[in-house]
């Protein structure tokens, strides 16, 4: 069954909050947000897929990016942009998510590693009401 939800992505970069409408889906007790939004004056799609112990991310914008959570995970992720690609690896300290009948909201904790620098940890929240 697809309902509809509102999403919303923060997190300690110095990025803008993600905002936007969604259809949210439920499969084999994996779980599928696809929006449409807004990141600061930019246009962004992209899709959430999770379960309680993973997150795959799928971003369309200025930049387009795919990247997975799981928790004493590394992976890498290929930010594609105009200027080039920017090779990135996290590192996934934590992952949780909770839920009421309204909302889900997962928290991921990371460090990236852009390139050749020094690791630099984040975190991440998104939100998800289900309408």
């Amino acid at each position: 069954m697809t309902k509809e939800c509102h999403i919303e992505i923060s997190g300690s970069q110095n990025g803008p909050v993600t905002a936007g409408a969604g259809r949210y889906h439920e499969k084999n007790g994996i779980r599928y947000v696809f929006f449409n939004g807004m990141a600061g004056e930019d246009e962004i799609s992209g899709s959430v897929c999770f379960d309680e112990h993973r997150l795959k991310y799928t971003g369309h914008g200025e930049a387009e990016v795919q990247m997975e959570f799981i928790t004493g995970t590394r992976t890498s992720a290929e930010y594609i942009t105009r200027y080039g690609n920017i090779r990135t690896e996290f590192e996934t300290i934590s992952y949780s998510m909770t839920e009421t009948e309204e909302k889900i909201c997962l928290d991921i904790a990371y460090s990236v590693t852009i390139g050749d620098g020094e690791p630099d940890e984040n975190r991440v929240i998104i939100k998800i009401d289900r309408i």
